[in-house]
């Protein structure tokens, strides 16, 4: 139960948490899984029991939701970039296919050339 808010934040908390403003340490004890008591002048949790200091390390931080949008954005940026790589791939792997075919085509179209000039070459003698 706090009494007195103020004099808790002013003297009490700075020795154990980073929080300088009640809501900001009641909003922690939300995400850390405390829920207010029925009086409302308190906050209570099933694994912080006096004398079963074996039962905190089942208190668990719960994710805030902004970030897990803020990850699953990553994510999906993440998967993005390995798409558009795989695309670039592709595209240079195509590309250099292309190059060999026009190369061949181009020998082939030379050399077929060449032999079209010798049977041009003897109809003129």
């Amino acid at each position: 139960i706090i009494h007195d808010k103020d004099d808790m934040m002013d003297n009490l908390a700075p020795m154990f948490f980073n929080q300088t403003k009640f809501r900001s340490f009641t909003r922690q004890l939300n995400i850390w899984g405390f829920v207010r008591t029925d009086t409302l002048d308190g906050w209570r949790h099933n694994h912080f029991l006096r004398g079963r200091p074996h039962l905190l390390n089942e208190i668990e931080r719960t994710q805030v939701k902004s970030t897990a949008k803020a990850e699953a954005l990553a994510q999906q940026a993440l998967n993005a970039a390995d798409s558009a790589k795989n695309v670039a791939v592709a595209a240079n792997e195509t590309s250099s296919r292309v190059d060999a075919q026009a190369q061949a085509q181009a020998q082939s179209f030379q050399s077929s050339n060449e032999d079209n000039s010798a049977y041009v070459g003897i109809a003129a003698a």
